[in-house]
Formats: structure tokens, sequence, C-alpha cells
């Protein structure tokens, strides 16, 4: 079907969403930092819905919004690369932005997603001959 004016398609890339940080205690003190060297940003919405089956028919319920959030990158020796392995070790909350660098509103403001949580899982891989790799995940309150 060819695009016409009207339609609102937004063509960008994976390369285009990037995760930003910063721990929750630092909110007052500092800006939100893009983790160095991404190579992956994912985020999983999903919610379960249930039928019950009543008198009058069925009666669709579901649940609360489940969020998860991962974030890959080259092992580096940033200063928020550091706060991600203390957020594990120490259970602080993180504030989490996943901006989507090719979408701006009217006032030149970027489309992000904003969530809290805790790093849930920081996976270090060090293979030989490869760079040193970190996949970190995210427990989303």
């Amino acid at each position: 079907m060819p695009e016409t004016k009207n339609d609102s398609v937004l063509k960008f890339s994976g390369d285009d969403v990037v995760g930003y940080v910063r721990k929750l205690s630092n909110a007052k003190t500092e800006a939100a930092q893009l983790i160095p060297g991404q190579t992956s940003f994912e985020i999983d919405f999903k919610r379960d819905a249930d039928t019950k089956d009543t008198k009058d028919g069925g009666f669709q319920t579901s649940s609360s919004l489940e969020t998860d959030v991962e974030i890959d990158f080259i092992n580096n020796t940033s200063k928020i690369a550091d706060q991600l392995i203390d957020s594990i070790m120490n259970n602080e909350v993180m504030e989490i932005w996943g901006v989507n660098r090719k979408r701006k509103n009217k006032d030149g403001k970027y489309y992000a997603w904003y969530m809290r949580g805790v790093v849930s899982e920081d996976d270090n891989s060090n293979d030989a001959g490869d760079k040193s790799e970190r996949d970190v995940s995210f427990a989303i309150q």
C-alpha cells in the first residue's frame, strides 16, 4: 500500500532507542547518563488477561502491567556502569529512561519511557578474544 501524507509511520532503527539511567538517590544532584557502548535496549510490556464466566456471559479481567527492561553494553569504567553494579549489590533504586532519539514532539522533547527499578541481574560475559560485555536486567516497580 503506498504511503500518503496522512500516514503516521515512524521509521527508525534499533540504534535510535537508547537507555539513560541514574540512581534515584542522586536525582537532585546529577542528570541521567547515557550508558556508553550500548548494543541493545529491550523493553517488554505485558498484562495477563482472563475471562470469568458469569450467568450473563464472559467478564473480562486483567492483571497489573508488568515491565521488563534489559540493556546490553560493552563493559566500561564509566561512573554509570559502576552504579549499575552498586544497584544490584545494595538494592538501590535506579531511574531508567528508554529514549527514542528519532521521535520528538512539537516542543522538541524526545519520546521516552520512564521507569524506576533495581538491577535484578548483571551478567558479565568475558570470553577469550572478545570484548567484555554486560547484560543488565531491571526489576521495574
